[in-house]
């Protein structure tokens, strides 16, 4: 029992995560700068409204910003180092309106990611 409930304790711990992560097959490419100079080929391995996690040859990347943009759209997802492991690189995305509104039209995942987020 937990100290302060009539519950077992639990050992998985709760879901901080505010939107669904989905499983993805998208690609594209991660950057340090807005301009892509040194990009790195990355597959999105999951994603969600407000974070993904990057796959790839991708090298260690210092803590700051980075810049992803998928493949077939002009759009450029600006967001933020959280982690990285073997399993890749944990990006938190900062999407303006403009940005989201974009990718759910070009999108089908983030078309469904935001009527996902809707609640009944």
């Amino acid at each position: 029992m937990t100290a302060n409930t009539n519950r077992p304790a639990s050992s998985k711990p709760p879901n901080r995560r505010e939107f669904t992560r989905r499983a993805s097959s998208l690609s594209g490419r991660l950057s340090l700068t807005t301009d892509f100079s040194k990009p790195w080929e990355v597959k999105v391995t999951n994603i969600s409204l407000t974070g993904m996690l990057l796959t790839g040859e991708i090298p260690q990347i210092p803590p700051g910003p980075l810049y992803v943009r998928l493949d077939g759209l002009d759009v450029t997802i600006g967001g933020f180092f959280i982690m990285q492991s073997e399993a890749g690189l944990h990006l938190k995305v900062t999407l303006d309106d403009l940005q989201l509104a974009e990718l759910v039209t070009h999108s089908e995942l983030y078309a469904s990611l935001v009527l996902g987020a809707i609640p009944d």
